[in-house]
């Protein structure tokens, strides 16, 4: 299997920032997919959102 080396991220033009949220964490979810079962990620989301209840 290869590895990334590197990669380079062009920002955005902020009023294309939204868009460009929602596609880096579109994939970013994929992959979390792809390495584990829903059971953990529901565990995980499931602290995530008690952190933010808590901060918020």
């Amino acid at each position: 299997m290869s590895r990334i080396k590197t990669v380079t991220v062009v920002q955005p033009a902020k009023e294309n920032l939204e868009e460009f949220e929602r596609r880096k964490a579109r994939a970013f979810i994929r992959i979390l997919r792809s390495k584990y079962p829903d059971e953990v990620l529901d565990q995980v989301f499931e602290k995530l959102e008690q952190e933010l209840k808590q901060n918020n």
